[in-house]
């Protein structure tokens, strides 16, 4: 049996998992909705998008890079490449793949994004959906193992992810690897303090209150005055700092736990939700069904249930590779 300490993180990682991916896939279906002319909530969506564009996907960053060095030393590094290999570049191909043959084999699906066979073969540099995600966590992971053996490599790597962050914007070559390296340096470089201040975040609710609030200022800040790159890190960090207090809240008290069982299917929920509600919505509207209330509350939950009754299926008749 694992330890307390080792149980009370699992938990909180798997709520922080759940929030981001909860908002990924909210911000999915209701953007598909809004593209498919159902309804006319835009301005609910598009404050609900500038809201978690800054951390939603950022958090998953930090997450990784708060334990890739333990990983690296619990095992060697040819080890730790086959499993990401395994666990990131796998999945990012295949189920590229395979939403490139249904997206261009069915033309009449519902908010059919544009693609052609041009953009498929490029999918090695150049991702295509919301895959980029497997794809420039892959690279943070595998460049990490080329400069973690000392703290000045490691301080280096840090220092690329800043001028990448800052001073690449104009590269659109793996340009979201570009914008969130530093989140994911901003993880390893955090390991230290995050251990000594796990009891501090666990039982203080400080940091939860002062980072909603810094999150909510730098943003508001952020839409009615100016927009740069730096007012937009910070108001990451803060909104980072948040979901991590909020989930360390909600572990330690047991809270929502939908939220912790959507994180522990966070990789399967990411994978197959965005043409879960392609479908669903495709559906509906064969059936004549155009009513936004019956296709938001239909859209998310398919595309929450739907991903993990796959993955239990292939659990149970142990088919592991579709994940």
């Amino acid at each position: 049996m694992a330890n307390n300490n080792q149980d009370n993180r699992l938990l909180w990682v798997d709520y922080a998992k759940g929030i981001g991916v909860s908002l990924v896939v909210v911000q999915h279906i209701l953007g598909g909705i809004l593209r498919s002319n159902i309804g006319s909530f835009d301005g609910i969506y598009f404050y609900y998008d500038g809201v978690i564009e800054i951390f939603h996907m950022e958090v998953f960053f930090f997450l990784s890079g708060l334990f890739v060095l333990k990983s690296i030393e619990k095992r060697e590094w040819f080890s730790f490449l086959t499993n990401k290999t395994r666990t990131l570049l796998y999945p990012y191909f295949l189920w590229s793949l395979i939403y490139a043959v249904i997206f261009l084999l069915i033309p009449n699906s519902s908010n059919r994004l544009s693609l052609n066979v041009t953009e498929v073969t490029q999918i090695w540099y150049q991702p295509i959906f919301h895959f980029w995600f497997l794809h420039s966590l892959f690279i943070c992971q595998a460049l990490f193992l080329c400069f973690y053996r000392n703290e000045l490599s490691r301080i280096l790597l840090l220092v690329i992810s800043v001028i990448l962050y800052f001073f690449s914007r104009e590269l659109v070559l793996l340009d979201q690897f570009n914008d969130y390296l530093i989140f994911f340096m901003l993880g390893v470089f955090s390991q230290g303090l995050f251990n000594e201040q796990k009891k501090f975040f666990s039982k203080n609710t400080t940091w939860l209150v002062l980072s909603l609030l810094s999150w909510e200022l730098l943003y508001v800040i952020r839409q009615l005055y100016f927009s740069n790159c730096i007012l937009t890190f910070f108001a990451s960090v803060s909104a980072i700092l948040f979901a991590v207090s909020l989930s360390f809240a909600m572990a330690q008290k047991n809270l929502f736990s939908f939220i912790r069982i959507i994180g522990f299917y966070s990789l399967p929920i990411y994978l197959v939700h965005y043409i879960t509600g392609t479908a669903v919505r495709t559906i509906l509207l064969k059936l004549h069904v155009s009513q936004a209330w019956i296709h938001v509350p239909v859209g998310l939950l398919a595309a929450f249930i739907v991903p993990v009754i796959l993955y239990r299926i292939c659990e149970k008749i142990r088919f592991r590779y579709l994940f």
